[in-house]
């Protein structure tokens, strides 16, 4: 088989949340085209579901080797490196995947908990604000939850500065 057919296998195995075998596909299309940008991200992606966080990043690294213009590596990146609590490391990333693809509404939310990991709770409702902003009638259901968030993150904010 060629690399795409391996990619495409392990796509389809990935679908049926059968992570270490799709990652053998990304690794057999990885081994036939070492530039295939989508097999590396792929691979970064089934390594998250498995819970291997650092060579999933490695992975990222590697498709944004290839191809620095990949917004959703770039993303997937960060949310790999916030759940890590590489929270600023995260940031960046999320800026360079809204940089690239400024509708990739999903690095705005990142954003915005990354940035209120790290306290800037102003820039994180800025990030959110955006996000509902431009979000879509089928994000509805995450807007609901982002705005609940920003009341909440709101309410803290006053806390403190109350005192």
């Amino acid at each position: 088989m060629d690399a795409d057919k391996w990619l495409k296998k392990g796509t389809e195995l990935d679908n049926l949340n059968k992570f270490s075998e799709a990652i053998d596909c990304y690794d057999k299309a990885i081994e036939i085209n070492p530039l295939l940008t989508e097999a590396w991200y792929s691979k970064g992606n089934a390594l998250v579901s498995l819970g291997n966080l650092q060579d999933a990043i490695a992975c990222f690294e590697k498709a944004l080797e290839i191809n620095p213009k990949l917004a959703e590596a770039w993303n997937y990146k960060g949310l790999t490196l916030a759940s890590i609590g590489k929270l600023q490391e995260a940031v960046v990333c999320f800026e360079k995947a809204l940089e690239i693809n400024p509708k990739l509404l999903e690095s705005l939310v990142g954003k915005g908990f990354a940035l209120n990991g790290l306290g800037k709770t102003e820039e994180a409702i800025d990030a959110f604000q955006s996000f509902i902003k431009y979000a879509s009638p089928e994000q509805e259901w995450l807007v609901t939850n982002i705005k609940g968030f920003i009341k909440k993150i709101k309410a803290e904010l006053s806390k403190k500065h109350s005192f």
